[in-house]
C-alpha cells in the first residue's frame, strides 16, 4: 500500500455464498489552488466493474460526477461536470483509478471520494479536498 493512502473497513458481502471483501484506499486530505489542476488516486484491493466518483458539498447531498465502464474502458460522465472540467482513468494495474478535476474554483471545494459496489456489495471512502484561500 502506498504510505500516503488509508483506508477504514469496507464492507463485507456474500456473493454465491463465498465471502468477498473490497477495500478501497485513498489520501485522506488533499489541496488544490485556484485555477490550477489536482488528481485524486484511488486504490481497490481487487478487480471491479465499475469505479464511481462522487462529490459533497458543503451543505448539499453527495452526487455523481462520473464513473469508469471498466469492461468497456469507458468514462461515463454524469450532467454535474463538464469532460474538460473532469476526467478518471485506470491504472496499468487494474487496481488503481485517478480523477483528475481542472480549472479549480473556489465552488470546487469539498468532499470527493471514489466508490465501487456490484449487485450485492458496496464499499466507499470519503476524502476532503480543500484550497489554499
Amino acid at each position: 500500500m502506498h504510505p500516503d493512502l488509508r483506508t477504514q473497513p469496507a464492507l463485507i458481502s456474500s456473493l454465491a455464498g463465498i465471502q468477498q471483501e473490497i477495500r478501497v484506499f485513498q489520501r485522506s486530505v488533499m489541496v488544490g489552488h485556484a485555477g490550477g489542476a489536482i488528481t485524486l488516486p484511488c486504490q481497490i484491493s481487487r478487480s471491479v466493474d465499475y469505479v464511481h466518483w462522487f462529490r459533497q458539498l458543503e451543505g448539499q447531498a453527495p452526487e455523481r460526477l462520473l464513473y469508469l465502464a471498466l469492461s468497456k474502458r469507458d468514462v461515463q460522465w454524469d450532467s454535474v461536470l463538464r469532460g474538460d472540467k473532469v476526467n478518471a482513468a485506470r491504472g496499468a494495474d487494474g487496481k488503481s483509478y485517478t480523477m483528475s478535476l481542472r480549472k479549480l474554483a473556489k465552488s470546487d471545494e469539498g468532499l470527493y471520494y471514489c466508490a465501487t459496489w456490484g449487485s450485492a456489495q458496496q464499499c466507499a471512502q470519503p476524502r476532503d479536498l480543500h484550497k489554499k484561500r
